[in-house]
Formats: structure tokens, sequence, C-alpha cells
């Protein structure tokens, strides 16, 4: 828990620093988006928090030790799988995707078109 302070960053404090510790603070401790931001500034989160995520890290890698068996022993529910977890990574690639063209770049237009109307404007 101590580890940013000491210039080191952890897989729990980049976590909870994204959006997915956002709809987990947002759902679990109904703390708004504002209030985490300001959290995820100073890296603030309690062991409570650490608690919970490595509790959701456990029901992760048990569901997936539960599906390696079947996924072995039967090749249609590996293909299922297989193409579920293709259908997730095309899924979120295509948002970032997205993301990256309607907003960040729009963002940034806008950004550089206010700079040039303000040194065009006497």
């Amino acid at each position: 828990m101590s580890f940013p302070q000491r210039g080191y960053d952890t897989i729990f404090h980049y976590n909870m620093r994204s959006s997915m510790g956002s709809s987990l603070y947002k759902s679990l401790r109904g703390v708004d988006q504002e209030e985490h931001r300001k959290l995820a500034k100073n890296n603030e989160f309690l062991r409570t928090d650490a608690m919970i995520y490595m509790a959701f890290h456990l029901v992760a890698c048990c569901v997936a030790i539960l599906t390696s068996l079947p996924s072995f022993w039967y090749v249609y529910f590996h293909a299922i799988i297989t193409l579920a977890v293709t259908a997730i990574v095309i899924y979120n690639g295509a948002k970032r995707y997205t993301y990256y063209i309607t907003k960040l770049y729009s963002r940034m237009m806008e950004e550089a078109l206010n700079e040039v109307a303000l040194e065009a404007d006497p």
C-alpha cells in the first residue's frame, strides 16, 4: 500500500486509478467520480479497497481454474470460451479506437483551433 509513496507503482493502484476503480468505488462504496479522482490522484486507497480487489481477483482465478478442465476435455467448450474472449477483446479494442477517433482527437483539434483563434485575434 505504501509503494506509490516510495516511487513504485503497483497493479492494484494502476487498476484502481482506472475506470475499473471508479466503477468499483461507485457501486461498492457509493463514491462519485470526482471523489474517486481525488483519491486516485494521491493513491489514497484503503486497505479495505485492496481486500475487495483481491477478493475479485480470487473469484476470477477460481473461474479460470474451473474452466481449464472443461476446455481441455471438450473441444466445443474451448471454442466457445475462445470465441467469447476474442469477442470481448475486439469490443474493447473497438471502444478504445472509437474513443481515440471521436473524443480524443476532436478535443485536441478544438484546442489547436482555439490556440490559432487566440493568436489571430489581436
